[in-house]
């Protein structure tokens, strides 16, 4: 199988690895989109004006120009954000980063769903003018992993609590049966 525009840096009889050189690590905007399909029609496409969005997504109107917009990366503690200079009608901004469970997005403070693009990367639809898309990742099972540990830390917090009471108490005993002992 041959992917043209692609290269295969490394090959053995059992598994090859494709490399991408016109890939840039940096998000941008298409107007227009497809259902996946894998590996004979995506031949003739422009991946910079068309992107492969997972079956069930909804597809972009065919439009005969692409957005004339920019899309800009802004780090920011805990999240990525992106603006988006005035598209001139609705587009999918395709970020460079996998698809997995854990992203949420918001696009000009509404939450937007994330869609499976070109197989394994992201891809958050955007309205027509200026915008920005928040992306953050929250870890799956995080929120439940902390709420485990606090309820092992009280739970233990308590059993040292009653173990302590009791050795106490049994102390308090103890000592109160020496001393009416001494005193009879």
């Amino acid at each position: 199988m041959i992917l043209l525009g692609w290269e295969a840096p490394f090959k053995t009889a059992e598994r090859t690895v494709w490399l991408n050189p016109r890939f840039r690590n940096a998000g941008f905007l298409v107007g227009r989109t497809q259902p996946e399909t894998w590996p004979a029609e995506t031949a003739a496409i422009d991946f910079r004006q068309t992107a492969m969005v997972a079956p069930g997504t909804p597809t972009l109107a065919d439009s005969s120009d692409p957005p004339a917009g920019e899309a800009s990366r802004m780090p920011a503690r805990n999240l990525t954000v992106w603006i988006l200079r005035s598209p001139r009608s609705q587009a999918l901004l395709v970020i460079p980063g996998n698809y997995y469970p854990g992203w949420s997005a918001m696009v000009n403070g509404k939450p937007t769903p994330i869609h499976r693009t070109n197989w394994i990367g992201m891809g958050v639809n955007v309205p027509a003018g200026n915008s920005l898309v928040t992306l953050r990742f929250v870890s799956p099972g995080s929120k439940l992993g902390i709420w485990l540990s606090c309820v092992s830390v009280v739970s233990w917090l308590l059993l040292l609590l009653a173990v302590t009471r009791t050795a106490s108490r049994k102390a308090y005993r103890t000592k109160q049966s020496d001393f009416s002992q001494t005193f009879r």
